[in-house]
Formats: structure tokens, C-alpha cells, sequence
């Protein structure tokens, strides 16, 4: 017998009672267990204890142990989990795993019961707290089966755990059946508890939750925007996972609560980043994808993405929309949709004010903008209804004018404050400490109206689209026009639009002189019906681009003159100064093989084209050279006009540069269908331009501007300041068909242009004409 065993039995020796010469370590061990002697555990036990070798006999037993515990992990649990760790049927995973926990247990029950014992038996009967000594026992076995078991997990581990979850949910997802779940409730669930496994395993069944809620939103709410997503979701969220988490964790516990609002969190946070990445296409789908939207601004408040949201779209924006490939038409319509869908989402506009900075500024270096805009509020079978956005915001323009003129000025308002909203930020985006009332109105036409600064611009468009409008009347009917106007009127007020009302109040008079001139015609100049319009106040008309005007057929010349003599006798003493590139004309042509056909309203330079071969024989040619010398239109505008005839099937080309009419139909190789009827629009005939267009009345305006500037500006004394100048053209402009809308950094960058093409000099701030050309 040892040294040490000689000392354990010792302790017997000193014990009154029965005498053993064995170890009394060895006798708790041997009888603590499953099957052992209770009274001889008890005996040795007290000598233990009464030997004050409690703490020691723990420990001791504590560092035997754990060789049996790593021989049951090593051989009973991964031994049986690597066979499997790459297997891909889920019922092979489902059953390794089970017999791996049954063995586990097996083997680990039997210590946990001694361990249980040995400190029952070993606890001081005069301590405070027993039970306590006893806890700590078997806390000290779990922690450390677990630190042997867990503490260098093979790389496969996880994901066989995320397997095998994930094919025990799916049996019960797609049953929902309790008595589907009885094997896992009642024996998978139980072994782990028992096990104190459940933290472990943790992450194993909640990365398979997350990915089936992925799969589930993937599969039912990708590119689905007609319904809504969101309710559907929260429903197999509370009818199917979260049944299946209470059997892992049961309803009561805090376990429990905690999956349920981090799962939740996840489903609103998994939906709302799908929403996001597909804001974009649910914008031009709307309001067709309203449901969508609803579900995003639901998720947007439960998980906080507005931040994710206004950096996806304004991405989205810049890589899709903000770019030269895409229409402004196109950009206008997906700005109005973004708008409308941000209210739902954002109501306080934060997001807006965001979103919609970029989108803006690129549509103000587009030139063509501010007349799509135009085009899309005055045309009722737009898509987005902007038509009657204008009416509606008309009426609430006369009703809050009614309304405050109703109002006594002495009664103080009722007005209830609201802080202002303070916009998120991050690193890429600036920040917004807070957001004025412009930048969040959620007003289609004052968001459209401000995007080219002051509503001015708008204004002066609308004027060059009406007169556009007014000069394509074919009957004198000006009731649309008027209506259009008069919505303007009330929404932008009446003091803009003077000038329009002299240009409706035109066509009116042109109708009655030209109903005057034709009583008096002969019969032969009675087809041409002229617009008469008062120079000064309609927008500067586009010049005729043919070196010396455009000549057009002797007959049309011919009505003209005798049009301008009968309204020269009724008018008189004015006269009529014709702009033969503008007006159209409806033609009827007859073919040597009987055709007739109709074209309607096509431009002054294609009838003359078309003109010129009336007098040419049947089997003539006519050149290129012989049509630019006819109508005296450039060659290109020559080779355009007979391109679209000949698209027409009414020319044909007979060489490189010679073109004659298609008398025959049946000598057409291209056996195409011919048309009785032509009806040109504005892509085929005018190639998309007009003769009040916006560039034409910026440069106009530009020249009225610097011709202001060198006739205010002295030549032969100090000159004016920056200020000065700015403050003498503001009230140079106050009336009239032009105004004066540049703010002094854009009138410094004129006077800078001015500068530098020597045609004023600059001196200590001050600005004169050069009184001689600058060397």
C-alpha cells in the first residue's frame, strides 16, 4: 500500500465505527455511482469530510474524469458526426446526429449521477446553503464535458448542425403536423436540454431559421409588387417557425422571447433590404407596386433602413437613370413616380431631400428638361396624371386665396408646431442637421417647378410651348389652350402670362381677318390660311436656316402676296412679313397609275421638295444640286426631306443622287403596301424641332441682355459696380415679355464673358465700355 493510500486509510482508522483498510477516495468512487453500496458511500464520504478533504477529493475526482469524458466525445459523438459531415440526405444526417446524442448520453448520464452523489454526500450538514454546494457540482461537470466536447469544433461541425436543423424544419414546415414533430420535440430536444446543449447548438438552428426566411422571401417576394408580401410572412413566421422554436426552447422562457424578437427583426430586415434592391423597378411600376411599397415603409420603421434605402436609391439612380442613354421623358416619370412613392415611405421628406438632390441637378443640365416637364402637365393621357396634379393644385391655389381674403387679420392663426426632421448620415453622405419645408414638400409641380430654381423658367417655357400650340392650329379653336393657361394663371399667378393672353387674343383675330380675306379671294389663292401674330409679345421665332429663305413653289408665292395685299387694304397701314419656314401643309397627290393618296400636315420645306418634281417631266430625274438650288435648302435638309418621302414610297431613288416619283406601284421590288392616307408626326416630319425652342429663347435672351448692359454702362467715366449693374436691370425687367431672373454670380459670369471678349473692361470692381479696343 502506498504512502498516499496509507494516509486515506488513515482516515477509517480515526472514524468511530467499522475499521476498512481501503482507500476511502476509491470506496466514494466505486459506490457513488449507478448500482453502488449507498452505506458504504456514506461512511467514506464522512471520513472525507470529517478530514476537512472535501475540496481535495473533488478536484481529484474532477481530473480522473475528464479521460472518461474525452473517450465518450471522441468515440461516441465526432467518431459517429465525420462519416456524415459531407452527406448530403437529410434523413442520414437526422439519424447520426440522434444516435450520437443517445450514445452521448448514455455514456455521460451515469457520471453526471455520481457527480450528482458525490456532493450530496459530501455537502457540510451545518452549511448555510446545501443546495448551493451541490449546483456548483454539477455546473463544474457541464462546464467541463463542455470545454472537452466543444472547445476545438471541426470546420464541418457548423454546417452539419445548420443541416441538420434545417432538414428537421423542413419535415415540419411542410407537414405541420405535431405528431411530425414528436422525434424531435420529445427525443432531440429533451437529449439537449438534458446535455445542456441548447447554447451550443444555437447557432446551428438559428443560421438554418435565417436562411429558411431568406428562401422564403426570395421565393415569394422577389419581383412580386401587385401584392402584399408582409402579412403572409408574419403569418408562417407565427404559424410555423416560431411552433417549431418552442420546441427547443419552450413559450415560457426568456430563450424563447429572445428568438422571437430577433427572428421577427430578421424577417422585417431580410424583406426590407429585398424591397430596397428593388426600389428602382417598384418606382417605375408604380402605383401599380403600391402593395410593395407598403410593405417597405413597414419594414423601413421596424428594422431602421432609411440610411440603407437613400444610398441604394440614389445609387441605383446614377448607375439606371442619370445618364445620357436614358430619356428625359423617362427621367421626369421616374422623378414623379419617386416622389409619390417617398411619401408613402418617408412622410416627414427627410429621405426626399436626399434622394432627389442628384435627380435634379442632372435634369437642369438637361435643355430639353423643362419642356418634357411642360409636355407632361398639359397632356391628359400622360401616365402619371400630372394633367390633374395642375387642376388640382389650381383649385387650391384659388381656395387658399379665398380663404385668406375671408380671414380676419386681427384673429391670430391656429397653428400647431412641429420640430423640424433631422435627416441620418454616414460616411459617403453628408449630413443634414435639418430639413427645410421646400426641400420636403411632397408637391409634384413645386418639386418639378423648382428644379430649374425659380418657377420662371417654367413660366417662360410654357409661354414657347403655347405659342407652339397656337401656331399648329389648324381651326382657330383655342378653348384647350385657354383652359391650359388659365390653370397656369391660378397656379403660378396672372402677372407671368400677360404676353399669353395677347397671343390667345391673336389667333381669335387671326380667325375673323383670315374668315374677312377669304370672302374676298380669288378661288385660286383660297387654300392658304394665315396666322397673323403681334411680334413684341409672342417668344422670339426660330430663324429659317436656308441662306436667303426658303423659296417656296410659285403657287403658294403667288396666294401669299395676293393674301398680304386684301389684309394690307383691311389693316391698313400695317403689313404682313411672312415666315415661310413655319406653318404645314396637306397635300393630295395623284400617280399615272390612279393612286391618290393624302399627306397631312407635313412642313413648308418637304412640300417644296416634293413640289419640285410637279413640274418635271414623268421619267426625269432630279438631282440633289437641282432641289438645293430650287428651294435653296441646304443639302443635308435636302437629303433629310427626300429620305422621308422616299420612306413614304412616294419617291424612289434612282442613283446615288437622283431621285424620281414612284408613278408605278406594281414597279416597287419591295412589294410593300401603299398608304392612301399619310398622316405625319413630329419625329417623321419636323425631326424634333420647333420654332419656339428653348435654346432659341436663351440666346435671344442673352443678346437682349448684353445689349442692356453695354447701353446702361458709361464709356468715359468711373462705371458701376457688380450691385449697381444687378439692381438697374432688375428694374429695367419688371415689365414687358421678357424678365430678368439672374442672381449677381450669373450676371458676374456675363460680365466676365463680356470682359474677356474685350467688349467691356473692369477696373477696381468697376465695370465700363472699352473706348477703344482693347490691344
Amino acid at each position: 500500500m502506498s504512502a498516499e493510500t496509507t494516509k486515506r486509510a488513515r482516515l477509517f482508522e480515526e472514524y468511530p465505527g467499522e475499521r476498512y483498510d481501503v482507500d476511502p477516495f476509491a470506496v466514494l468512487v466505486a459506490n457513488a455511482g449507478v448500482g453502488g453500496d449507498e452505506r458504504m458511500a456514506r461512511h467514506a464520504a464522512s471520513a472525507i469530510r470529517a478530514q476537512r478533504q472535501s475540496a481535495l477529493f473533488v478536484d481529484w475526482y474532477f481530473y480522473n474524469v475528464q479521460e472518461t469524458i474525452l473517450a465518450v466525445a471522441e468515440q461516441w459523438f465526432w467518431a459517429s458526426l465525420e462519416p456524415i459531415a459531407s452527406a448530403s440526405v437529410p434523413s442520414a444526417i437526422i439519424d447520426a446526429i440522434c444516435m450520437a446524442l443517445d450514445s452521448c448520453l448514455t455514456h455521460l448520464h451515469p457520471l453526471l449521477y455520481a457527480v450528482q452523489t458525490i456532493h450530496q454526500l459530501l455537502v457540510d450538514p451545518s452549511a448555510a446553503n446545501e443546495t448551493a454546494f451541490v449546483q456548483n457540482g454539477i455546473k463544474r461537470f457541464y462546464d467541463l464535458m463542455h470545454s472537452i466536447f466543444f472547445s476545438a469544433k471541426p470546420d464541418w461541425f457548423h454546417p452539419l448542425l445548420v443541416a441538420f436543423f434545417s432538414a428537421e424544419f423542413d419535415a415540419w414546415d411542410v407537414a405541420q403536423d405535431m405528431h411530425v414533430g414528436d422525434r424531435f420535440r420529445s427525443h432531440v430536444c429533451r437529449q439537449l436540454h438534458e446535455l445542456q446543449w441548447m447554447a451550443i447548438f444555437e447557432s446551428g438552428y438559428i443560421t438554418a431559421l435565417l436562411e429558411k426566411i431568406e428562401e422564403r422571401i426570395q421565393s415569394r417576394a422577389a419581383g412580386q409588387y401587385l401584392e402584399p408580401v408582409l402579412p403572409e410572412m408574419l403569418l408562417w413566421l407565427e404559424t410555423s417557425v416560431l411552433p417549431w422554436v418552442s420546441f427547443l426552447h419552450g413559450t415560457d422562457s426568456a430563450s424563447f422571447q429572445q428568438c422571437v424578437t430577433r427572428l421577427t427583426f430578421v424577417l422585417y430586415e431580410q424583406l426590407g433590404e429585398l424591397r430596397i434592391g428593388e426600389l428602382f423597378d417598384i418606382i417605375a411600376d408604380f402605383p401599380d407596386s403600391q402593395p410593395a411599397v407598403v410593405d417597405l415603409s413597414q419594414c423601413i420603421a421596424k428594422a431602421d433602413q432609411q440610411m440603407l434605402l437613400i444610398k441604394s436609391l440614389r445609387e441605383a439612380f446614377q448607375r439606371r437613370l442619370l445618364h445620357p442613354g436614358a430619356n428625359t421623358r423617362d427621367i421626369v416619370s421616374q422623378f414623379v413616380s419617386c416622389l409619390r412613392v417617398l411619401q408613402l415611405l418617408d412622410p416627414s421628406g427627410v429621405t426626399l431631400s436626399l434622394v432627389a438632390g442628384p435627380v435634379c441637378e442632372y435634369l437642369r443640365s438637361r435643355p430639353d428638361s423643362v419642356r418634357v416637364i411642360l409636355t407632361a402637365l398639359t397632356d391628359a393621357s400622360e401616365p402619371h396624371g400630372l394633367l390633374s396634379e395642375l387642376e388640382k393644385s389650381a383649385r387650391s391655389s384659388s381656395l387658399s386665396s379665398t380663404t385668406r381674403a375671408q380671414v380676419d387679420e386681427d384673429e391670430p392663426a391656429d397653428v400647431e408646431w412641429q420640430p423640424e426632421p433631422i435627416a441620418p448620415c454616414n460616411d459617403r453622405i453628408s449630413p443634414v442637421t435639418s430639413v427645410t419645408s421646400t426641400c420636403t414638400s411632397y408637391d409634384v409641380l413645386s418639386q418639378l417647378a423648382s428644379i430649374h430654381g425659380q418657377p420662371d423658367n417654367l413660366v417662360d417655357e410654357f409661354k414657347g410651348l403655347l405659342a407652339e400650340r397656337l401656331m399648329a392650329l389648324r381651326n382657330y379653336d383655342t378653348d384647350v389652350e385657354v383652359h391650359y393657361l388659365e390653370l397656369f394663371k391660378q397656379r403660378f399667378g396672372e402677372s407671368h402670362f400677360h404676353g399669353a393672353n395677347v397671343m390667345i387674343s391673336d389667333i381669335s383675330l387671326s380667325k375673323r381677318i383670315n374668315t374677312n380675306i377669304h370672302k374676298t379671294l380669288n378661288r385660286e389663292a383660297n387654300f392658304l390660311n394665315g396666322t397673323i401674330i403681334s411680334r413684341e409679345f409672342w417668344p422670339h421665332l426660330s430663324e429659317d436656316a436656308s441662306e436667303g429663305g426658303l423659296l417656296l413653289p410659285r403657287i403658294i408665292v403667288e396666294a401669299m402676296t395676293e393674301y398680304s395685299k386684301h389684309y394690307e387694304v383691311l389693316k391698313a397701314p400695317r403689313e404682313l412679313i411672312w415666315k415661310p419656314h413655319l406653318g404645314s401643309s396637306d397635300l393630295q397627290l395623284t400617280f399615272l397609275d390612279g393612286r391618290t393618296v393624302r399627306v397631312s400636315d407635313v412642313t413648308p420645306e418637304h412640300a417644296a421638295v416634293l413640289f419640285a418634281f410637279e413640274s418635271m417631266p414623268t421619267d426625269r430625274c432630279v438631282t440633289v444640286d437641282e432641289l438645293c438650288a430650287g428651294t435653296r435648302m441646304t443639302m443635308h435638309s435636302v437629303r433629310r426631306r427626300l429620305q422621308f418621302w422616299v420612306q413614304k414610297r412616294i419617291l424612289r431613288q434612282s442613283g446615288p443622287n437622283e431621285f424620281c416619283v414612284n408613278e408605278h406601284a406594281a414597279d416597287d421590288e419591295s412589294h410593300a403596301t401603299y398608304d392612301s392616307v399619310i398622316i405625319c408626326d413630329e419625329d417623321d416630319d419636323r425631326g424634333g424641332t420647333n420654332a419656339f425652342s428653348a435654346e432659341t429663347q436663351q440666346r435671344e435672351s442673352a443678346k437682349l441682355l448684353e445689349s442692356y448692359i453695354l447701353g446702361i454702362l458709361p464709356s468715359s467715366f468711373g462705371g458701376f459696380t457688380l450691385s449697381r449693374i444687378h439692381s438697374i436691370l432688375r428694374s429695367a425687367f419688371v415689365s414687358g415679355s421678357t424678365n430678368y431672373n439672374r442672381s449677381e454670380a450669373e450676371l458676374h459670369e456675363v460680365l466676365e464673358r463680356l470682359v474677356q471678349e474685350k467688349k467691356l473692361q473692369c477696373l477696381d470692381g468697376l465695370y465700363k465700355q472699352c473706348s477703344k479696343p482693347m490691344q
